[in-house]
């Protein structure tokens, strides 16, 4: 009975829609590229602090929606001296009928930071003014800032919702984990409007895919290793 149903209902889906709106409908479905998720090992002057993931999903089609989680503990003598645990959900949709990642365009976003119990909120709607802009967030993750044929962009803070200045540039191509990998490195050097400096030498494979990330923070070198290089 229940096959009845289906082929009923895909009888009405053929009678009433053309073969050329089939195609064009499942054209877009299937050209819609989902990014793959990743983990981050986080390490802090070679001892391990935490994690870092992206979830991505596909919502209505043409959004695409980006799921972060940070969660940093930094301990001395057993005791627990920095916290940091942020939550971040991003939303991007697709402008153009191609359908990959340079094509997508941030919209909003909805965070929630946790430094040592100090919280900040930060939820915006970015295409209600700034519409015609492509603007690129602090999560790093959606390479295509790189290909902006820019030296410097503006950026836009996902802990605080502020905007700023930060210098890109090639460094070279190299062998990483072993050189098991080989990835584009940059640097990534600029000051937020709360007077925090970063610099950032970060890693992305041929795809494009964010693979490893090296800062300083504080006079330590804080290193994200990506989960399938990482030693089990």
């Amino acid at each position: 009975m229940f096959s009845h149903k289906i082929s009923f209902l895909i009888l009405l889906l053929t009678f009433f829609t053309s073969p050329q709106e089939v195609e064009s409908f499942n054209n877009e479905r299937s050209s819609f590229e989902v990014p793959e998720n990743l983990y981050f090992h986080v390490y802090r002057n070679g001892t391990k602090i935490g994690h870092h993931s992206v979830k991505f999903s596909r919502s209505k089609d043409v959004l695409l929606n980006v799921d972060i989680n940070i969660v940093l503990n930094v301990k001395f003598l057993g005791i627990n001296i920095y916290k940091y645990m942020h939550q971040n959900n991003e939303k991007w949709k697709y402008s153009s009928n191609n359908k990959y990642l340079s094509d997508l365009k941030f919209i909003s976003l909805n965070t929630t930071t946790n430094i040592n119990n100090e919280i900040i909120f930060c939820n915006e709607k970015i295409e209600l003014y700034e519409n015609e802009k492509y603007i690129f967030p602090t999560s790093y993750w959606n390479s295509s800032f790189l290909k902006r044929d820019l030296f410097s962009l503006e950026v836009y803070n996902t802990q605080d919702c502020g905007f700023f200045d930060l210098k890109v540039k090639k460094l070279a191509d190299e062998k990483i984990y072993d050189k098991s990998l080989t990835a584009s490195r940059y640097k990534l050097f600029g000051e937020t409007n709360q007077g925090n400096i970063l610099d950032i030498d970060i890693w992305y494979n041929k795809r494009g895919k964010w693979v490893k990330m090296i800062f300083l923070k504080d006079g330590s070198e804080i290193m994200y290793i990506l989960d399938e290089y990482h030693e089990k």
